[in-house]
């Protein structure tokens, strides 16, 4: 792992009860979270694991950085950390032979990835349970759909309460099936036998004691830096509140009671293509004012 963690997710176990009976919680912390690192002031949070990679050279250390940075977001003690790739990632579902989602909106993206025949992959899912394989699943987690970061974030609960599920349904033969990839696949500190135990809690659990928590604008409202950057600041006093009510808060992945209507299908696809128009615009006037910088200097 070199890149970014731009699904970050925290899983709160809840203490002091019998297995079955105990609540776990999902918090989502958003990528464009404002954090403070040693000598790196205001960072996005997906680049903390970088910046330690590059300091210490160590992805252990690495990862200890990046415990530490996301307790100081949440004031929770951080005790391990698993990391995947999307390689991995996609192995893992389709070890297990995909995963139901239940996809509220329909939906219509594309993404630039190399092994589509023009360099791009599509996604096409309409609204209700869809099975998915590992390729559509992690397009699934990454799609733009609907309000940006926050369904973003949302999805992906989703797709971590599909994955459970279907473990649940094969039982210990997931498991085993799943071993040789976890070895190979997953970065973690956690040993074999914690990371049975953890997976025994998870399938033992009653659905309606797992829970998901979205940091979003009251949690961190958007600002622009002076660079130009727009990031979110944590509210801690907020954050703090929710976090205290988190075993009361829906399944992860759902909305609870709250509906909104559905975006057009292809909304994610068309605020991503006028990003990347507005960058590109962004790229030629720089690109401009160099030239006529070095003219201007020429003429002198």
């Amino acid at each position: 792992l070199a890149g970014r963690t731009d699904a970050l997710m925290v899983l709160v176990l809840e203490r002091g009860r019998r297995q079955g009976s105990a609540h776990i919680g999902v918090v989502s912390i958003p990528r464009d979270l404002l954090v403070n690192l040693p000598g790196q002031d205001h960072v996005r949070i997906n680049t903390a694991y970088r910046h330690g990679l590059r300091a210490s050279g160590s992805p252990a250390a690495a990862a200890a950085l990046l415990r530490r940075t996301v307790h100081d977001v949440l004031g929770l003690p951080i005790h391990h950390h698993v990391f995947v790739d999307h390689a991995g990632f996609e192995g893992l579902v389709d070890t297990l032979g995909g995963i139901d989602v239940e996809v509220r909106c329909p939906l219509v993206e594309r993404f630039i990835d190399p092994r589509g025949e023009d360099g791009h992959l599509d996604l096409r899912l309409a609204a209700g349970v869809q099975r998915l394989d590992g390729k559509s699943a992690l397009l699934f987690a990454r799609a733009r759909h609907g309000r940006g970061v926050i369904d973003r974030n949302r999805r992906q609960q989703a797709v971590l309460v599909g994955l459970r599920d279907r473990l649940k349904r094969l039982g210990a033969a997931g498991l085993v099936s799943l071993l040789p990839l976890l070895e190979s696949s997953v970065f973690t500190d956690l040993d074999s036998l914690t990371m049975a135990r953890l997976a025994r809690r998870l399938l033992h659990l009653r659905r309606s004691h797992l829970h998901g928590l979205l940091l979003r604008a009251r949690h961190a409202p958007a600002q622009r830096l002076d660079d130009g950057r727009w990031v979110m600041v944590p509210n801690q006093e907020a954050i703090y509140r929710d976090l205290g009510r988190l075993f009361e808060q829906p399944l992860p992945g759902t909305r609870g009671s709250a509906r909104r209507a559905c975006p057009a299908m292809n909304a994610g696809f068309v605020a991503r293509r006028a990003r990347s128009k507005r960058r590109r615009r962004k790229g030629a006037r720089k690109k401009s004012g160099v030239s006529a910088a070095r003219g201007h200097a020429e003429r002198r």
